[in-house]
């Protein structure tokens, strides 16, 4: 059964996205600069540790974008008189409507915008954590919104976002590609 959903995942979920995302790389504009790329380093709280993610993302319609997102975390967990350290490592695609427009906030400096996530979680464990028939890995969706301000091709951003996995504070910094 879970070789069965791994290749559902794989077959139906993650392939096909990652042909729309590289066949839309050159359809987009966003607000953040005319060519809609930026990468980003972000760093956070989460109630399953401090997370570490990179994202990539790109503008598929003038305020609509959508980007691929890998994170790491790590935490202990105490169970009686036992310590168990997680590792999670994730993979996510997601997609934010930038609300600059339709705020009237002026798109130079400032952005505000919100947001949907899918993402597959990998969870390494210590032996004999899970029983049998659990499994270490989930499927996560949620939702985020987050403002950016940028000092010229660098930026910060602070996000928060909920859902099934994906959720917590962060803080990162940015750059945009083509300003």
């Amino acid at each position: 059964m879970q070789v069965k959903m791994k290749e559902i995942v794989i077959n139906y979920l993650c392939l096909p996205a990652l042909c729309i995302f590289s066949s839309l790389s050159v359809l987009g504009q966003t607000p953040f600069d005319s060519e809609g790329n930026q990468f980003k380093l972000s760093g956070g709280y989460s109630n399953l540790g401090i997370p570490v993610f990179v994202s990539y993302e790109m503008g598929i319609l003038e305020d609509l974008s959508f980007g691929l997102e890998a994170g790491y975390r790590s935490y202990n967990e105490k169970r009686n008189d036992s310590t168990f350290t997680h590792n999670i490592l994730g993979m996510s695609f997601f997609s934010n409507y930038y609300f600059n427009k339709l705020m009237k906030i002026p798109a130079d400096k400032w952005f505000v915008y919100g947001g949907l996530n899918l993402g597959y979680y990998k969870w390494f464990s210590p032996d004999g954590y899970f029983s049998p028939g659990s499994s270490s890995t989930t499927l996560a969706i949620g939702a985020q919104i987050g403002g950016s301000y940028y000092f010229k091709e660098w930026g910060i951003n602070l996000e928060t976002s909920g859902g099934t996995e994906n959720y917590g504070v962060r803080l990162g910094v940015m750059y945009r590609f083509g300003y």
